[in-house]
């Protein structure tokens, strides 16, 4: 529905889109899910990062680099695109988000916001109890921060990170009548990704900004908007930022690998930490 085959078609790319959902649920949100503090499946962070990214590297004819690698989603997907090099700067040079939620819990309206959003995935969509993904709000603040785009903004410093939304209203690309439920989904997505500027903003880490104004949440405005950056991506690709001469990495994570450096760490309590 987003076109992707045919906008990619004859370039010299690689495009892999995985699944983000288990059949006919409404996705798993990038993560590996805290199921009541049991964790275990769905792990799709482990999936994804772990297991799909070197089964690819290994059985096709792919660069093997972050200057070799971006990362694109739309809607949830949009979150993971921000997520995902947030959490792993050292495997994706670019970020692209088409109308995505790169704030779950850095400002507390996006708090808000994002609880709703993703306990009405769980519970209407997944068939699972609330808080099945992150945890509950309150008690694991910190695992909801510690996948949270804007939280980890830092990380993600060198990486060219792209922006697209509408802002919710009746645009040149909306049927009619338009879908309720498109324009206020994007309304709330637009606040979002006004926060996450915003915090790149503060922290001096450039990024490109199309708030394109009135458009809704739904698939004529994702398929205009790859259109529109797959120049930028593969000028990127042809012209690649040299990898950073340093850098500085905040997890939550005890056990991580990042940049050549396995650490692992033993604590009492779950709390971030810094590698510089």
């Amino acid at each position: 529905m987003g076109d992707a085959e045919r906008t990619t078609a004859g370039l010299p790319v690689i495009v892999v889109m995985p699944d983000i959902a288990l059949d006919d649920g409404g996705g798993g949100w990038c993560t590996d899910w805290y199921n009541g503090g049991a964790h275990g499946p769905p792990q799709w962070e482990t999936f994804h990062i772990s297991q799909l990214i070197p089964w690819i590297d290994h059985n096709l004819r792919t660069i093997h680099s972050r200057q070799g690698r971006a990362i694109a989603g739309l809607s949830q997907g949009g979150f993971c695109s921000m997520s995902y090099p947030a959490r792993h700067p050292d495997l994706f040079g670019m970020a692209l988000a088409y109308s995505g939620a790169p704030d779950i819990a850095y400002d507390p309206d996006a708090q808000l916001g994002s609880t709703m959003i993703i306990n009405a995935t769980e519970v209407g969509l997944d068939h699972v109890p609330p808080n099945s993904m992150f945890g509950d709000r309150v008690t694991q603040e910190v695992n909801w921060a510690d996948h949270d785009p804007a939280t980890l903004a830092e990380n993600l410093r060198d990486t060219r990170l792209s922006m697209y939304f509408g802002n919710g209203q009746p645009g040149p690309l909306d049927p009619s009548p338009v879908d309720p439920g498109g324009t206020t989904i994007e309304a709330a997505v637009a606040r979002d990704n006004v926060d996450f500027h915003n915090r790149l903003d503060s922290l001096g880490i450039p990024s490109y900004y199309d708030a394109y104004g009135p458009g809704t949440h739904s698939w004529p405005y994702w398929t205009r908007d790859l259109r529109q950056s797959i120049g930028p991506i593969m000028d990127e690709f042809a012209h690649p930022a040299p990898p950073p001469s340093s850098v500085t990495y905040t997890i939550a994570d005890e056990r991580y690998s990042v940049y050549g450096w396995e650490v692992t760490m033993h604590r009492p309590a779950t709390e971030f930490s810094t590698l510089e």
